[in-house]
């Protein structure tokens, strides 16, 4: 899938970036996941980009036309490299959009990558899929806000 070449940006999250990330995140959620209810409000949704995902260094944006389209959460923890967020908006799916944010991240590690996704996202399922991602865990929802059925994924370093 090619992305849409010069009108797509992608860059380091800016504070200035929250509400725009917010609405992306909601926007995604609110079309892609019905099955996983958000248990939060919109400004707590802000709140949470704005002083938890933001201040990490770890978050990617991609802008077209000043509006996020996509933007890409990562951190390192237990020896591994996670992708914790991804989400393209919902007008924006299928154009290359999260195939380029998850190439830039996966070209900047060298050992293992880790992720969730809902079990039931069968979308997100086959992307991971076809970038090297394979299921090594699944979950009754238990550990996770919206109480919905995940799988963890993990690619190893030689699946590029």
């Amino acid at each position: 899938m090619l992305l849409d070449p010069p009108t797509l940006q992608i860059r380091g999250a800016r504070l200035s970036d929250a509400a725009r990330i917010t609405r992306c995140y909601l926007a995604s959620r609110q079309t892609m996941l019905p099955y996983a209810p958000l248990p939060h409000t919109d400004d707590q949704v802000l709140a949470w980009i704005s002083d938890l995902l933001l201040p990490t260094g770890g978050l990617t944006v991609a802008l077209e036309s000043g509006a996020v389209v996509g933007f890409i959460a990562t951190a390192e923890r237990a020896g591994s490299q996670w992708v914790d967020q991804l989400y393209v908006h919902p007008t924006r799916l299928r154009r290359g959009v999260g195939s380029t944010l998850l190439h830039l991240a996966l070209a900047r590690w060298q050992g293992p990558v880790r992720l969730y996704c809902f079990e039931p996202n069968k979308v997100a399922r086959r992307f991971y899929e076809h970038f090297g991602f394979v299921a090594i865990g699944f979950g009754d929802g238990s550990n996770n806000e919206s109480r919905c059925p995940d799988v963890l994924y993990e690619r190893s370093p030689d699946r590029g």
